[in-house]
């Protein structure tokens, strides 16, 4: 019997300080993960004017870097399950900073391509070694609630991606701002001597020595009744992710290039839609923890479904553009149920590698094509159109979680383990 199944409800259910110190590290390490991404997002339009692109060329270097992403995602998801998520997350944070760092030092196309999939790669990684770190550190009845505080990361990653945007390139250019894209690498300090291996992965590794437990395949998440849940997960990310690369990292251009804001005026449009992301990530943790998963999901697909067009098609001088901006935002909650949903659905020892291979690999790889298609679109037609064409494969998500899904609210590891 091991030490978490002899621990009392109470005990169960108890709030550390130590938990608090692996959420913040984990929180932390999502905020720069967003930053090195976004830093790109909010200077596209300079670095279109500087590599002479248009809106398809800009669109596929993002769509190159979220291959990277996704790249990452399928290497690093196996890697955490074996060597650890400590581990892994310490070279990922060092791998992402790097390479944002060495964008600044682009010299033409296919360098900056070069970089800016290498930094992906990396941040393809920190993800799910970060999820799985808290769903085997905290308590199940707390767990969509901390998830959705560790996704508040990306919104606050892309508010401090804006902020760092407008504050430095007006003087010093775009390729200032990507230099300071290395300072992430400190928290690798406070990784090394805070955090430690989750006690489930442990006794997983420990069992795998002594021979009492054989050591896993990443193709098992393939296999038996892992392969639905696998495929699920799939394609609930894909769509998901799509949606939200199609809709966000555009956002910026649009505002600029159909709606005549400047580079100031835009930076708070994107601030305040990021403070609706942030609200959305932790109202889904506390919704999803009362009425479950899968009806979560639901409601944040279809208000993101109906308000992205909406935002789309509005003049910059509406009165109802801030408020439906906001709420577009918040409805992007639904991203806390994919750590939340994908640490659900695979035990301890695949934990890591379903969640990067179907999340940050597989869908991510498929979404890559989103911000290129928009800007196909765009070229052609204009952003509203391809937004609003985008938006309605939300309700193909729908259907799939109700069909395929499972819930899993409110399940202890133990329990997770035999579902």
């Amino acid at each position: 019997m091991t030490a978490a199944e002899t621990k009392s409800p109470q005990d169960k259910d108890k709030i550390t300080g130590y938990m608090w110190i692996v959420l913040i590290v984990s929180l932390m390490a999502y905020v720069f993960d967003a930053l090195e991404v976004m830093l790109y997002s909010n200077a596209l339009v300079d670095i279109k004017a500087d590599f002479d692109f248009n809106f398809t060329g800009s669109g596929l270097v993002m769509t190159l870097s979220l291959l990277g992403y996704g790249v990452g995602g399928i290497f690093w998801g196996p890697q955490t399950d074996k060597l650890g998520r400590i581990k892994v997350m310490i070279i990922t944070v060092l791998g992402y900073a790097a390479f944002t760092g060495l964008t600044a030092l682009s010299w033409n196309a296919a360098s900056l391509i070069g970089f800016r999939f290498l930094m992906g790669f990396f941040a393809g990684g920190e993800w799910a070694a970060g999820a799985a770190l808290l769903t085997e550190t905290w308590p199940a009845k707390y767990r969509g609630k901390i998830m959705g505080v560790m996704q508040c990361g990306w919104p606050l990653g892309a508010i401090l991606a804006s902020a760092v945007y407008t504050a430095i390139s007006p003087s010093f250019g775009w390729r200032a701002v990507f230099l300071t894209g290395v300072i992430p690498a400190v928290i690798v300090l406070f990784i090394q001597v805070k955090i430690k291996e989750p006690e489930a992965f442990v006794q997983k590794k420990e069992l795998e020595k002594q021979g009492l437990q054989e050591k896993v395949s990443w193709t098992e998440i393939f296999k038996g009744k892992l392969l639905k849940r696998t495929t699920l997960f799939m394609l609930i990310s894909f769509i998901g992710l799509m949606g939200y690369w199609c809709i966000i990292t555009w956002i910026p251009t649009m505002l600029r290039t159909e709606g005549g804001l400047g580079v100031s005026a835009t930076a708070i449009w994107f601030i305040l839609i990021n403070l609706g992301c942030a609200a959305g990530y932790i109202s889904f943790g506390f919704v999803s923890d009362k009425v479950g998963r899968r009806l979560s999901f639901t409601i944040y697909w279809l208000l993101a479904m109906i308000l992205a067009p909406i935002f789309v098609s509005l003049s910059t001088s509406s009165s109802m553009m801030l408020p439906i901006g906001v709420l577009m935002g918040a409805s992007m909650g639904y991203f806390t149920g994919y750590p939340l949903y994908g640490s659900e659905l695979f035990p301890t020892r695949l934990r890591a590698t379903g969640m990067g291979i179907a999340y940050t690999g597989i869908g991510r790889l498929g979404s890559t094509l989103g911000p290129t298609v928009i800007g196909i679109i765009a070229d052609n037609y204009s952003f509203s159109v391809a937004i609003t064409a985008m938006a309605s494969l939300y309700i193909i998500a729908v259907i799939l979680i109700w069909v395929m899904g499972i819930e899993t609210k409110g399940k202890s590891l133990e329990e997770l383990e035999n579902l």
